[in-house]
Formats: C-alpha cells, sequence, structure tokens
C-alpha cells in the first residue's frame, strides 16, 4: 500500500519511519516548511517525492495520514474523499 504524508513534524515522520520499517511504501510527504522537508528525508531516504503541495501527496498514495501543526488546520484538497483513505493525528 502506497501511503502519503500531510504534515512532516515529528509525529508525521514517526508516524512515516514507522510505517516504512513495517513494509509499507512511503511515496510522498509535504510540509510547507523546507526545514521539515529537509528532516524528513534525512529520516526517510530519498524514495518519497518531498514537496509543498498536498496534492502531490494525494495523488501518488493510496492512504494519507495528515498531521496539522498545533494550532493550525490542515488545508485539505478536495480529492481527498473516498475512495482514499484520511488519518487526521492530532
Amino acid at each position: 500500500m502506497k501511503i502519503g504524508i500531510i504534515g512532516a513534524g515529528k509525529v508525521g515522520i514517526s508516524i512515516a519511519h514507522m510505517l516504512q520499517g513495517k513494509g509499507f511504501l512511503v511515496t510522498a510527504v509535504s510540509d510547507t516548511q523546507a526545514a521539515a522537508r529537509e528532516t524528513a528525508e534525512r529520516y526517510l531516504g530519498r524514495g518519497p517525492l518531498y514537496t509543498e503541495n498536498n496534492l502531490d501527496v494525494v495523488d501518488r498514495a493510496d492512504a494519507v495520514a495528515v498531521q496539522p501543526r498545533t494550532g493550525l488546520s490542515a488545508r485539505l484538497p478536495h480529492r481527498l474523499l473516498p475512495p482514499k483513505s484520511i488519518s487526521m493525528i492530532n
């Protein structure tokens, strides 16, 4: 199963790393902050796409985990409706 991660903070990176360890394919990670994307790449490797665009994540994944930053609402694309799976983690 291809997994996408929206939000590359501590929780997003931890979830992605754990899922990789369980054999899932993390295909894309998005975050608006370049430093967060760079940190994610250090932990997750060069396999996933790292992007600012949430739609890139949705287009490349069967399921998407969303971790908005504290105090911010997630800007979810309208295409993130079934058949996509969503997990919102606050």
